[in-house]
């Protein structure tokens, strides 16, 4: 996993594709793709809160209490996104707009490091980098009516990095 996230071009452009197929499968698929994402989180908390009481109750080896307090909240919150997802959705904009402003800074380092190797597409890349930014602030703090258009719009600018990924990858096999 670490290779995929290097600096050599070639996987670079595979990150791109990868980044280019998630950013199309939220703008088709958005709706579904999140009451299906919000399940399976829910499963995964359920099953581990079920292994915490399993290990608290069944095991009896327990010294804390504390196992039994993880276990009793992941159960409930594990059923609560199984039943209602939308709880978890609901939380979702504020998610995607925090992600989005992790990925702006990163592309901002990577652009001012291709300021300082003279590559003429720093300034492409500080100008995307600054709508991930701004991006992910307006996601977080004038959420739209629902996470829906919240996973569009995260499709959307995938799409737009993916593409600068993939032209940087390039343009960086040139120059280094």
């Amino acid at each position: 996993m670490n290779k995929l996230f290097s600096t050599d071009p070639k996987n670079q452009k595979t990150l791109a594709l990868l980044y280019l197929l998630i950013g199309v499968l939220l703008m088709i698929f958005a709706g579904p793709l999140l009451r299906t994402v919000a399940r399976l989180i829910g499963l995964i908390i359920l099953a581990y809160g079920a292994w915490a009481l399993f290990e608290f109750f069944g095991r009896n080896k327990a010294t804390s209490s504390l196992p039994l307090i993880y276990g009793l909240i992941a159960v409930v919150f594990g059923f609560l996104f199984l039943l209602n997802p939308n709880i978890l959705i609901s939380i979702l904009p504020f998610i995607i707009g925090l992600i989005m402003i992790i990925n702006g800074f990163v592309q901002l380092q990577r652009a001012n490091l291709f300021r300082q190797a003279n590559m003429p597409s720093w300034s492409a890349n500080t100008v995307v980098a600054v709508l991930l930014i701004v991006g992910g602030f307006f996601i977080i703090f004038w959420p739209a009516k629902t996470a829906v258009s919240f996973v569009r719009i995260a499709g959307v600018m995938l799409i737009v990095e993916a593409l600068f990924m993939y032209y940087n990858a390039s343009e960086s096999k040139r120059y280094l």
